[in-house]
């Protein structure tokens, strides 16, 4: 599942809406070159902060064999995280990665299993679903979701 969240003020709804649909219309996986470039510059940043955060880094790697919650914790945010980020920006080729995201792309930016919730004052929940309403509809419909239960990007082991 994929947390999206956003505040507004009443007035700014439309606005965030319009944010939110160019956020997962406009999602352009073709430049491997820009993507390899990202991935250096997060390994490289997630490198750098080892230092600085040895300590919760020893304490996440410690406490995975304890649950399988602190086992994804460290996985996607631990020592681990930072050696497949190294990994990845070690690659030469990223295409194949590209192909994946794309895959995963259309599975998370689909109408079809999203869930919404949205709180807003009395006087402006039907203007605020009116507007929710309208985004949803712009929103593609894919068949990737219907077909696929899982996108695997690459196993961290």
């Amino acid at each position: 599942a994929l947390l999206l969240s956003s505040y507004c003020l009443d007035k700014n709804i439309e606005s965030m809406f319009s944010l939110w649909k160019d956020i997962i219309t406009d999602v352009r996986l073709e430049d491997s070159e820009r993507l390899t470039q990202l991935i250096q510059l997060s390994a490289a940043e997630m490198a750098q902060s080892i230092t600085y955060n040895g300590h919760r880094y020893s304490m996440l790697k410690a406490s995975s064999s304890l649950s399988r919650s602190a086992h994804l914790k460290e996985k996607t945010s631990g020592l681990s995280q930072i050696t497949f980020m190294k990994q990845l920006a070690e690659m030469q080729n990223h295409e194949e990665l590209l192909g994946r995201l794309k895959k995963l792309a259309d599975v998370l930016f689909n109408r079809t299993p999203m869930r919404c919730s949205l709180n807003a004052t009395p006087n402006f929940m039907q203007s605020a679903t009116n507007s929710l309403d309208s985004f949803l509809h712009q929103l593609p419909v894919s068949e990737a979701s219907s077909n696929s239960k899982q996108v695997a990007l690459f196993h961290n082991s």
